[in-house]
């Protein structure tokens, strides 16, 4: 349950994969981990994204998203009543989300 951040590419600069199963990665990518303890794979997909959005345009392969650079940058996460992350939104959201993309391509695959 680990985050792959890319920090080297021309286009792959700054892009951010969840791995929710045993990973490694090369030289040109680095894992971080959420210091929650992060049961779902909906979950580590909506930080994967929103992590992305946060760093994405912050760099280019001139400009690397090497750890030092990108750790500074913030992340907005939605919080609940007592300011604490929402995951359970998080989670019903991806989910929502997800469903919502395998209706889309049923009905891609119904019209052809």
């Amino acid at each position: 349950m680990t985050i792959d951040i890319v920090q080297n590419g021309a286009i792959a600069t700054g892009d951010v994969y969840a791995q929710p199963q045993k990973t490694g990665v090369l030289w040109d990518a680095y894992l971080i981990k959420p210091f929650a303890d992060i049961q779902s794979e909906y979950t580590l997909m909506f930080l994967s994204t929103v992590i992305e959005r946060s760093i994405k345009e912050h760099f280019s392969y001139d400009d690397k998203c090497v750890w030092d650079k990108a750790s500074q940058l913030y992340v907005s996460l939605p919080v609940d009543k007592a300011g604490c992350p929402d995951w359970t939104y998080m989670d019903s959201f991806m989910s929502t989300v997800l469903r919502e993309c395998e209706s889309a391509l049923t009905s891609i695959k119904e019209v052809g």
